[in-house]
Formats: C-alpha cells, sequence, structure tokens
C-alpha cells in the first residue's frame, strides 16, 4: 500500500534498535512488489529507503533502464512475483549495482566502482 509493511517496520523498530548506531555506513537498496502495477511499489521502496537512512545506510537509485518501461531509481519493483523478464533484470541491475558499491566501499576494489563501469558502458562524445 505504498508504506513499509508492519512486519518490517516491527522488524527495525524492535529486532534491529539494539543495532542502533552499530550499523551506521552500510550500503542498502530497496526491492518491493505489490498485487498489480500502481500498487505503490515505489513508495514502498521509498518507505524502506528511509528507514535505512535513519539507520545510517548509504542507500542509491539506478539510473539504467532495464527495458523502455523500467528505471531502478528508488529500487527494482514488480507486480506480484518477478516473472516477467524486465522485472527479473530489473532485480538482477539492483543487485549488480549493490555489488559494485559493497565491493568499492567495503572490499577496497575501486576497479569495481559503478562511475568507472558507466563510463566503460558508454561511447565517449564526439
Amino acid at each position: 500500500m505504498g508504506v513499509i509493511s508492519w512486519k518490517m517496520k516491527r522488524f527495525w523498530d524492535v529486532e534491529m534498535a539494539p543495532h542502533w548506531m552499530k550499523i551506521d555506513g552500510k550500503i542498502g537498496c530497496a526491492f518491493s512488489s505489490a498485487g498489480g502495477w500502481g500498487g505503490g511499489m515505489e513508495l514502498a521502496c521509498q518507505s524502506v529507503l528511509t528507514v535505512l537512512m535513519n539507520f545510517g545506510f548509504l542507500v542509491f537509485g539506478v539510473t539504467d533502464y532495464v527495458s523502455r518501461d523500467m528505471t531502478l531509481h528508488y529500487g527494482a519493483v514488480s507486480a506480484k512475483a518477478p516473472e516477467e523478464e524486465q522485472a527479473r533484470a530489473a532485480c538482477r541491475c539492483l543487485g549488480r549495482r549493490l555489488a559494485e558499491w559493497t565491493a568499492t566501499y567495503v572490499h577496497g576494489v575501486k576497479t569495481e566502482h559503478p562511475g568507472l563501469k558507466l563510463a566503460q558502458r558508454r561511447p565517449p562524445h564526439g
């Protein structure tokens, strides 16, 4: 319904409360699904990102379009289970970006920085 589920909210309020300030600086992103298109999936992703930011997570969106109609500004979304190829591609793209940021900032592998990879994929202007 366009917000974080009560079970997820309870998890962060109760289970994660003792970890407040201990998980600051972790990297996170959001995935969401709903019963159909227009079910508030992007709003739910924003709600998840807000909670993550309150816990000090570094959050991100992705500007790449995985299809003509699907981008990941707030996270990967799907109507029902991600059975359509574009929904699966969105989940893979967001997961890949999470892995790139983690490799760069947690493991120090600078060659995995998404900005470098993006520059390699796009042809030079001119």
